[in-house]
């Protein structure tokens, strides 16, 4: 016979394996919006599934699976995004077109400045908000299927922070 936590385990594995049969290509296109690359973005997707499965301990039986996996999500292209821009992009090197290169570093610093005042946002509620829109570039619709808040206090909470972020970079 099964025990508890051994039940909750094949439970959790089973909504991992639906929810991966059923999202995993909305998922690569909603991700590949960010990085530009499907390869790249089949990446991040597979890396979030592996690390649902790996933390499926972790997962409540009761608790709303998408938010969950979300979070798991976020982290990855999180991680994914400050990879690549601590390692630069592989390019290479054309002698015409040398002035075309990119300031990674500014881009870099630009985000990571959005990402701490998203950070010091005290409302949990809407620094989740602002990082799903503004980091992993997810859609409001989206936002508020994950979240499970109203699209006008999705809206509002977006509208009120770029304000902030225009009145503080502008």
């Amino acid at each position: 016979m099964l025990s508890s936590p051994q039940i909750q385990q094949g439970n959790v594995m089973n909504i991992i394996e639906e929810h991966y049969r059923g999202n995993y290509r909305v998922l690569v296109k909603r991700i590949k919006w960010k990085t530009h690359n499907e390869q790249d973005a089949e990446d991040i997707v597979q890396e979030a599934y592996a690390r649902a499965i790996k933390y499926k301990d972790a997962f409540l039986l009761g608790v709303d699976f998408k938010l969950w996996f979300g979070r798991i999500l976020s982290n990855v292209v999180k991680d994914f995004i400050r990879d690549r821009f601590q390692n630069g992009f592989h390019q290479e090197f054309d002698e015409e077109h040398d002035d075309l290169v990119i300031d990674n570093q500014h881009i870099f610093d630009i985000l990571r400045s959005i990402e701490e005042d998203i950070n010091v946002t005290n409302d949990e509620v809407h620094k989740e908000i602002l990082l799903l829109y503004h980091i992993l570039g997810f859609p409001i619709r989206s936002i508020v299927d994950i979240t499970n808040m109203k699209y006008k206090m999705v809206d509002t909470v977006i509208h009120r922070f770029k304000k902030k972020m225009e009145e503080r970079y502008a």
